[in-house]
């Protein structure tokens, strides 16, 4: 089980990744996407917009596999990057 700063940065990864469907607010699920913080004592979701706190962390996130997921997901994006950048210096001609 991770601590609650591991916790909150596998959060603020998953919600950046942009592989995922992020972690929305649970009014409006137009808002900024959530963000884990540290309150007495436990980790929870706020909404930045609204100031909407949601007290459950979904369960898979702290799950210590959760983390290869994560690693896996940064690696797929890191090579998308390298192929759209060669991508980008090719033209119709080539």
């Amino acid at each position: 089980m991770p601590s609650n700063a591991e916790l909150i940065a596998r959060i603020s990864r998953f919600q950046n990744i942009g592989h995922f469907h992020p972690l929305t607010c649970q009014k409006e699920s137009s808002h900024e996407q959530l963000r884990g913080e540290e309150r007495e004592g436990q980790v929870v979701l706020v909404c930045p917009t609204c100031g909407h706190v949601q007290d459950q962390v979904p369960a898979f996130m702290k799950v210590d596999e959760f983390e290869e997921v994560l690693k896996d997901a940064e690696d797929v994006q890191s090579q998308m990057a390298k192929v759209a950048s060669q991508l980008g210096g090719m033209t119709n001609e080539s």
